[in-house]
């Protein structure tokens, strides 16, 4: 791999160190310190199949010791964590910086333009009945269910048919 090792600034050349590296893995955009200039953070592609290949070596040592040797102990357990730890460490060195594609902005053209997309054009916005000083009237509360009503009778004293 030709760009293996510590990311650099895409800008000013600055090298990031491995434990801003580390912290930078999970974010999505780095901030140089010398230049200020903005990059994007990329993982290669390589990084998922060294992923898998922790994976796999890890589930191949667990099927030696489990079945080929017959028992589990805290020294096998601590094999099976060797190509996982082996993975972060080069995964440290597997981080890109890039600048931000930034795309100009198309202006649409003019003669597919709808008549109502012309703000001048548009109606005029309706205001409230109120002025902006003072302040909206609550509606009027509704009056109670006389006393016969349905509304007004309890739970305990409704007819079940």
């Amino acid at each position: 791999m030709k760009n293996f090792g510590l990311p650099t600034c895409p800008y000013c050349g600055l090298k990031v160190g491995p434990l801003r590296t580390w912290i930078l893995k999970s974010r999505g955009e780095y901030k140089c310190i010398r230049c200020g200039g903005i990059s994007n953070i990329i993982l290669r592609p390589a990084v998922s199949y060294l992923a898998a290949a922790a994976i796999l070596i890890s589930i191949l040592i667990f099927v030696v010791f489990r079945f080929i040797i017959g028992k589990i102990t805290l020294e096998s357990i601590l094999y099976m964590l060797i190509p996982y730890a082996v993975f972060f460490l080069a995964a440290l060195f597997m981080v890109e910086l890039k600048r931000p594609i930034i795309r100009k902005r198309v202006p649409y053209p003019q003669q597919g333009k709808r008549p109502g997309d012309d703000p001048r054009q548009r109606p005029p916005v309706r205001r409230p009945p109120y002025s902006e000083n003072s302040v909206p009237r609550r509606p009027a509360p509704r009056p109670y269910p006389p006393s016969g009503s349905r509304d007004s009778q309890d739970i305990d004293h409704t007819r079940i048919l």
